[in-house]
């Protein structure tokens, strides 16, 4: 028994110990994000894209529920439209620009709590329609048009007039700086991604009392029905997974082997290229219905050296640019050729309506 009860703790620890890893991965993943869009501005795939999912989405995502779990005293409302709030845009980047405010709300509400036990902690999300025919002063000018408005209030410490020029500065915070804090870059992301959309930002705060951001977006009409994700593909398509890292491509073999795709994992773009290379000398029309590349490998062979030496042999080779970065100039190149874009990690839904759009193309 003494041995079982050694045994458990050990696991416990090693539990404890990964999920210690795995935050940092993801702060590290988060912070790299950020410096990525920063740095290459507005280089997002766009589509239509309704806002309410959205807002539900990051609820649900693993470290904003966590962030709430934590917190038995938060109360989180939600007041969203009745119908599809379309607009037209890049969902990983709304979201990351949302987390970005509910983060910065939660340690808002945290620190005036730590002040006052008896703060009420409650953090709200619309959206709404909005017509503003007359330009809106406020933080910034809203100019003229139809839009839909996402708002997030919190309970918070609320914005001193000093601070308030300053919180889209980047870099600038008012919390000490590290791993659990930030480096300054959250709300500087969310006025970037806001303005990347040709949308803007609003900002009324009174201190002690809390804040409100109002993220003004162009609203947009439905989707065509033959435009919408379908989210199950199914068959004999063939998917070419590259990627350097062992860890990504076997992940990505599982999905698709899901999906019921059949899956050819290369380890990198040599071995990309030498899977094409042999088709064409067996004469082989189509190798593969799709290939996922990741764009950073092994230098000097990266995700566009590979595509451009394969697009030689197969000019009509469809192609999914896979990554877990922001695309920058050179992945730029290729989502300009016609290749389709894929944020990691994902789910089943967005891998399979990225293959689905891709199957599609002429």
């Amino acid at each position: 028994m003494p041995d079982c009860e050694r045994l458990a703790q050990d696991i416990g620890s090693a539990r404890e110990k990964l999920h210690i890893v795995e935050q940092s991965g993801r702060q590290a993943a988060g912070i790299v994000k950020d410096l990525l869009t920063m740095s290459d501005p507005g280089m997002y795939e766009k589509k239509t894209v309704d806002l309410n999912r959205t807002v539900q989405s990051v609820l649900a995502a693993p470290d904003i529920a966590e962030m709430i779990r934590q917190r038995p005293d938060l109360r989180v409302e939600t007041a969203l439209l009745p119908s599809p709030a379309w607009i037209s845009g890049s969902e990983p980047h709304l979201a990351r620009a949302l987390v970005n405010l509910l983060c910065n709300a939660i340690h808002a509400m945290d620190a005036r709590k730590n002040r006052d036990a008896s703060t009420e902690m409650r953090l709200t999300l619309r959206t709404s329609a909005a017509k503003v025919d007359q330009p809106i002063v406020g933080y910034e000018v809203i100019q003229p048009g139809a839009y839909v408005v996402l708002e997030v209030t919190d309970t918070g410490t609320g914005i001193e007039p000093p601070v308030m020029e300053k919180i889209f500065d980047p870099f600038f915070t008012t919390r000490s700086r590290g791993a659990q804090h930030g480096i300054g870059l959250g709300l500087p992301i969310v006025r970037r991604v806001v303005k990347d959309h040709g949308g803007f930002v609003d900002v009324r705060s009174t201190v002690n009392q809390g804040a409100t951001f109002r993220l003004y977006l162009a609203a947009a009409g439905a989707p065509a029905v033959a435009d919408r994700p379908r989210t199950a593909v199914h068959g004999e398509t063939h998917i070419l997974a590259v990627d350097d890292e062992a860890g990504a491509r076997h992940v990505a073999e599982f999905l698709l082997q899901r999906l019921g795709f059949k899956v050819t994992p290369a380890k990198n773009g040599h071995e990309a290229l030498k899977f094409f290379e042999d088709a064409k000398a067996q004469g082989v029309e189509k190798p593969c219905d799709v290939m996922m590349l990741d764009m950073v490998m092994e230098e000097g062979f990266d995700g566009l050296t590979t595509f451009e030496h394969i697009v030689k042999l197969y000019p009509a080779q469809k192609v999914i640019v896979a990554s877990g970065y922001a695309p920058n100039g050179r992945a730029k190149v290729i989502l300009d050729r016609g290749a389709g874009w894929l944020e990691k990690p994902c789910g089943i839904p967005e891998l399979s309506a990225a293959i689905r759009k891709q199957l599609d193309k002429n």
